[in-house]
Order: C-alpha cells, then structure tokens, then sequence
C-alpha cells in the first residue's frame, strides 16, 4: 500500500513538473523577447553600403591608383578617409611593374593627406623591413557613416566588415583613419588595435598603438622550408 501512494506521489510530481515546464509565456512576454531578438539582430546587420559608382570609387574607381598596384607582390597603408594608398615600397617596380633588384637600397617616405592624417615609412629594401608611423589630430578618426559615400558597395563592404565583431569597441562610431591592403589579393586589414601582430601572406607585422598613433615594424619573411 505504501509502495503504491510512493508512486501516485511521484506521478503527481511529475506531472506538475512538466505542467511548468511547458507553461506558455504570457502574450506581453512573447512580445517582448522577440522585440528584444529583432533589436540584437539589427544592430548586428546594420553596417553603412558604399554609395559611389564604381567607377567613382575611391579605392578601386577609373582614377584610383589601384589599378597600378594590384599587379605588384606586396602590401600598403590604405587611408580610409581619402581611399589613398602608399605602397611600404620593401620592393621596387619599374613603372611596367617589373621587380628591381634593391639590395643594399633604403629610402624615407613622408606621406600626409592634408588634413590631419600623417605617416613616415623608412624602408631597408636589402633586408625586406619598414618602420611605419602612422598618426592623426585629435578629431580626425573616421566613422563608416562619414566615408560610404567614397566607395562602392562592395570595396565599403570589406571595410565595414573589418570590425564588426568589435563594434562594442567604438560605441561613438570613431576609429582609426587607417588600415593595411594587400596588393595581390584586395584584402583590407584594420589597424584598430585588436590585434598588434599578424601576417598578410609572406608580410610578418607587429605593432604598437598609442594614442592617436601607430608604431609598426613590417618585415618580408617568407617561409624557409615552404611545404611542397
């Protein structure tokens, strides 16, 4: 007899558990959780589109300089407020795009865009390293609301993409005016402080981000025993 009112007992339980269990929300609480998913789902999905022609485009339009660069084996700062490219230069071309024997050849490049941006390249083409500097005034950081309208969809694409990850990083929207571009392959790489050393193919990069400036060392290091 007691083995039996046992089993009624737990029965009843379990039946009372699974009638919480799957106890339906409220209409209000429906209501709420899915305003609260749409919320999150567009603010992950809410990035600027390029507005220029193509052939406007700043990075890749008919009076970009990209057209040139793209057929050289190596990287360059892009600045994002301008769509101007400088080449780190570690090799030299021929204007035909033929690769010039540099050894025992370095150079200093000063670069600035006229307003408030600047960067300072020394180049040591022999050994295949380049200092970089890069800095900027204080209110001369981008937003990808400010420069949409420089690129087309799919070159403001990539840039838009750059960090979206860390969008909680730049809750006004400001970052850093500049990235890295690989000539060979189109990739734009952020220089927003996430991540101070990585490789663009056979580039090793490391840097150092203060404030309103960017230190870097960029060294050709391709791989001794390449796997075949």
């Amino acid at each position: 007899m007691k083995q039996g009112l046992v089993l009624i007992t737990v029965l009843l339980l379990g039946l009372c558990g699974c009638s919480l269990q799957d106890a339906p929300r409220s209409a209000e609480e429906s209501m709420a959780v899915e305003e609260s998913m749409t919320i999150e789902e567009t603010r992950q999905i809410c990035l600027p589109s390029g507005t220029a022609a193509r052939e406007d485009c700043a990075l890749c339009g008919s009076r970009s300089i990209w057209s040139y660069y793209s057929k050289l084996d190596s990287i360059g700062v892009l600045n994002l407020a301008s769509g101007d490219i400088s080449d780190l230069r570690i090799f030299e071309y021929e204007d035909d795009g033929t690769l010039k024997d540099n050894s025992g050849y370095s150079s200093t490049m000063m670069v600035g865009d006229g307003d408030g941006r600047f960067g300072h390249m020394m180049v040591m083409g022999g050994r295949g390293i380049c200092d970089l500097s890069l800095s900027w005034e204080e209110g001369k950081e981008i937003t990808l609301e400010e420069i949409a309208p420089l690129y087309c969809p799919d070159c403001m694409s990539k840039i838009a993409e750059l960090d979206k990850s860390w969008a909680d990083e730049f809750p006004d929207g400001k970052r850093c005016p500049y990235a890295m571009i690989d000539f060979v392959t189109g990739e734009i790489y952020s220089l927003n402080g996430i991540c101070t050393t990585c490789f663009i193919r056979d580039y090793y990069m490391n840097f150092e981000f203060g404030d309103r400036e960017i230190e870097g060392v960029i060294v050709y290091a391709p791989e001794r025993f390449p796997k075949e």
